[in-house]
């Protein structure tokens, strides 16, 4: 018994032929827009010379330029794997289709690395000042910009920064006033120095000018920082260090250390003979600190045993820059640093920093 194939009906060769030109029309319209999206984005930044993006809701130029980027791939790659062509042109077609489809990934994968971004309006005394902040972080970069919108369109006037990726406007650790004409802002770029906002006083972070010719919702209450917390009615009071304070942290510091604390040169150090610095401090008063470079018979062991000691004596951890820190708001010792540097020099170097007195 033989088996014969029968030809495809001119009924679902027309189909066939009509689902591809719908395909074909729709992946053409999604390419043009995304083409068109890339045009509005680039001009806007030309002509204003970076200072101007296009922004709505939460979206800015650098995130529809991403995703218009990525839409025109996909549509290209789409379009050309629709597009029915001779045999003979399939040598020319595959490798096209490839490059468009691996051109789409990369940009899928290079968008991932764009970093989310919060879009804030700025609030003075619960009202809205016209303004918004853009802000992105990235690992430990944190930074932002002011703008001022007029419809689609935001024009930088200032800009932000946050500690190892803090967005301080977004969180609410900010402050805001207007008077004469101008707003002016304060705000907390570390959240673990200064997680309430800021007191509106002194030299404000920045300024721009009161939009006039507007009318702003008020009653708009800025978020609460993450990690503020509830405050207490009776805050601990701030011990100041002396000198006596420092010395005798450095002392239960070299104390925890494994075996004999040892200079560069291999002198032993007295912790009593460690030069003091008074380093005078903005609101008058000094701070006694000192920085010390030694060695120990076992420089790991001794870094354990010294955060130790910070920490039961109810410091507060940080870390920077392969620098282990203690700190603390009220205390009398206001920040305390050790490195490790054994794999360089065979060095430990340790930072201790007294709150300033006016004594």
């Amino acid at each position: 018994m033989t088996t014969s194939t029968e030809p495809a009906s001119p009924a679902n060769s027309l189909e066939t032929s009509r689902a591809r030109r719908w395909g074909a029309l729709i992946v053409g319209l999604a390419l043009g827009i995304a083409t068109a999206a890339i045009s509005v984005v680039l001009a806007v930044d030309t002509v204003s010379k970076g200072e101007t993006i296009v922004l709505i809701g939460a979206l800015g130029s650098q995130q529809f330029l991403v995703l218009a980027v990525v839409a025109a791939f996909a549509a290209l790659a789409s379009g050309l794997c629709l597009i029915p062509v001779p045999k003979r042109w399939l040598l020319l077609l595959v490798p096209a289709r490839m490059a468009a489809i691996a051109c789409t990934g990369l940009a899928i994968f290079v968008a991932g690395f764009t970093g989310p971004s919060t879009v804030s309006p700025l609030i003075s005394d619960s009202c809205d000042t016209g303004y918004v902040v853009v802000e992105r972080s990235f690992l430990f970069y944190g930074g932002g910009s002011v703008y001022r919108i007029d419809g689609i369109l935001a024009t930088r006037v200032a800009g932000t920064v946050g500690d190892d990726g803090y967005r301080p406007i977004s969180d609410g650790n900010y402050s805001a006033t207007t008077e004469n004409g101008t707003v002016s802002v304060w705000y907390n770029s570390d959240p673990m120095m200064s997680p309430s906002p800021p007191v509106a006083t002194g030299q404000p972070a920045f300024t721009v000018p009161e939009l006039s010719g507007r009318t702003g919702a008020c009653g708009i209450q800025v978020p609460v920082p993450a990690g503020r917390g509830v405050a207490t009615p009776t805050p601990d009071p701030v011990l100041p260090g002396s000198e006596a304070d420092v010395r005798e942290m450095l002392r239960a510091s070299l104390t925890a250390a494994d075996g004999p604390v040892r200079a560069r040169d291999g002198s032993e150090i007295d912790p009593e003979a460690v030069p003091l610095q008074a380093i005078a401090c903005a609101d008058g008063g000094t701070a006694s600190s000192l920085s010390l470079e030694f060695q120990t018979g076992d420089n790991a062991l001794t870094l354990k045993q010294i955060l130790r000691v910070w920490d039961a004596a109810g410091y507060l951890p940080d870390r920077a820059m392969q620098e282990d820190i203690r700190w603390s708001p009220t205390l009398p010792i206001e920040k305390m640093t050790i490195r490790d540097s054994t794999t360089i020099n065979g060095l430990m170097r340790l930072g201790i920093s007294g709150r300033c007195t006016n004594n």
